[in-house]
């Protein structure tokens, strides 16, 4: 069936020209709209692309996958689907639900199917879904950073079939680019902002401490109840345990914290101490988990608590 589409899909020569050039001043505006954009308003611009780019290429669905924290999957971030058209729920997995699609793409193909008839044998769950949904056309865009690939960029349609000719399927690919700057970008800026945010936490804190450097050396004696605690000491500071120091007021217990910290692998961190004891049940939440802006009286902030701030 041929589909109704606009010129630059169809390559219908009596228009062509006026749509290319249409297109390429579509792609410059997008572009432009996120040269001087904050951080927290890209992935809402994001959004305002994939419905633009959707509409003007009579495309009846765009979607923004981006690979998930651990690295090794797939997951959509942003799409957009004309009325009627089904949405892609927000739990899909690439590497799971289309795993030969996955592989594809983590590998840096681009994947351009005019029909399912196009899929290979080897892809068999790719095969089962578009026989169980409306499936037609569809590219998918490997988008990356630094040659690492950091996500894709995809279209698709389920009532007609598509030709991807080069000239589209290369300004997709620019197109693809473009995501992939700003994607970049908004990591790195959202990455610099919880820095910034956790180092002036621990600046916070840190203020309100008196900080001694205590340290192994520290802790003088000779009597074999000291040494075989400092032998202890030393077994369990480059260890990734908890540690419980038991003894009565006045024996040195935070002296003994602080040089199993000094020996530890955090040793490059700042080590946090607070006394339980002498919050009011009121304030021990709030000092130890952090509460967020209007959680109550007072909380005109958001602030961090000394579990998050110590990591």
């Amino acid at each position: 069936m041929e589909p109704q589409q606009n010129n630059i899909v169809n390559n219908n020569p009596s228009k062509y020209l006026e749509e290319i050039l249409e297109f390429e001043k579509m792609i410059s505006e997008l572009s432009s709209k996120f040269i001087n954009l904050p951080w927290s308003q890209i992935d809402e611009e994001i959004d305002n692309t994939l419905k633009t780019l959707v509409e003007f290429l009579k495309f009846e669905r765009g979607t923004l996958l981006e690979v998930s924290n651990s690295g090794d999957d797939l997951i959509v971030t942003h799409q957009f689907a004309q009325p009627g058209i089904r949405r892609t729920n927000g739990s899909y997995s690439s590497r799971e639900s289309v795993p030969w699609f996955h592989e594809q793409l983590m590998s840096g193909k681009t994947l351009i199917l005019t029909h399912p008839d196009d899929l290979p044998p080897e892809a068999v769950k790719e095969r089962e879904l578009s026989s169980k949904v409306n499936f037609k056309s569809s590219i998918t865009i490997p988008i990356s950073a630094s040659g690492k690939i950091i996500g894709a960029l995809g279209f698709n349609t389920e009532t007609f079939d598509i030709k991807w000719y080069d000239d589209l399927v290369n300004r997709l690919k620019f197109i693809g680019d473009i995501f992939a700057t700003i994607i970049t970008r908004r990591n790195n800026e959202e990455r610099l902002q919880q820095l910034q945010e956790k180092l002036k936490a621990e600046n916070i804190i840190l203020k309100n401490e008196i900080t001694q450097d205590y340290t192994f050396d520290n802790i003088i004696g000779k009597s074999d109840t000291l040494n075989y605690v400092l032998y202890r000491v030393q077994q369990v500071a480059p260890t990734n345990t908890t540690v419980l120091i038991e003894g009565e007021t006045g024996v040195g217990k935070q002296l003994f914290a602080y040089a199993i910290h000094s020996l530890s692998k955090r040793n490059d961190h700042p080590m946090f101490k607070i006394n339980c004891a002498a919050l009011s049940p009121t304030l021990i939440e709030s000092e130890l988990f952090g509460h967020e802006k209007g959680a109550f009286t007072g909380a005109d902030k958001i602030v961090k608590g000394r579990f998050e701030v110590a990591d």
